[in-house]
């Protein structure tokens, strides 16, 4: 069952060879630009997310007095009403907004390195298992930086830091790119 189910994923990797190597020429861009330009990289996430939850709140809020009576209208009109608050404060006050990102992104990081570790595990060599362990090493040390960091490189860092990773993220791709035979 085991051997069968990689014999499938490889079937299907080595049909998506241009659609990952496309994949890691992105990840790899967005990672040398953040790198070249983190402040701007680090503001443009704080403004995204803002607004993302301003709409979030909105529809939220929206759908809470859509269907007001139903269990749970309470609750979810208070969620809302946190979300929308939370994309407020991040667009007017994008110190906040960017420690809070910060904050999150040091617990993204941790989760990722463990994620891909487990990957590794599962990996043989010909699937560069070293590339995985090394992009998980990578995640667990970018997120003790940024913890060390706080909050006064919290400015610079994130966009720093997420543009590394989106660069070792990228080479990991263009490997197992490279090392994919082409489909018969």
């Amino acid at each position: 069952m085991r051997s069968n189910f990689f014999e499938n994923s490889h079937k299907i990797l080595k049909q998506n060879r241009r659609l990952i190597l496309s994949e890691g020429c992105l990840f790899t861009l967005l990672g040398i630009l953040a790198i070249c330009a983190p402040v701007i990289f680090t503001v443009g996430l704080d403004i995204l997310f803002g607004i993302l939850f301003i709409i979030g709140g909105v529809a939220q809020i929206f759908r809470a007095f859509k269907v007001w009576g139903v269990h749970g209208s309470w609750p979810s009109l208070f969620w809302g009403c946190l979300t929308l608050f939370a994309g407020a404060v991040m667009l007017t006050n994008p110190v906040i907004g960017i420690v809070a990102l910060t904050s999150v992104l040091i617990a993204f990081f941790l989760l990722e390195g463990v994620v891909k570790f487990v990957l590794a595990s599962h990996l043989d060599k010909a699937q560069n298992k070293l590339w995985v362990i090394l992009s998980g090493a990578l995640s667990c040390l970018l997120a003790v930086l940024i913890f060390t960091g706080l909050p006064g490189t919290a400015a610079w860092a994130l966009g720093l830091i997420v543009g590394i990773d989106l660069l070792f993220f990228g080479m990991l791709l263009i490997s197992f790119y490279c090392s994919l035979p082409k489909a018969a």
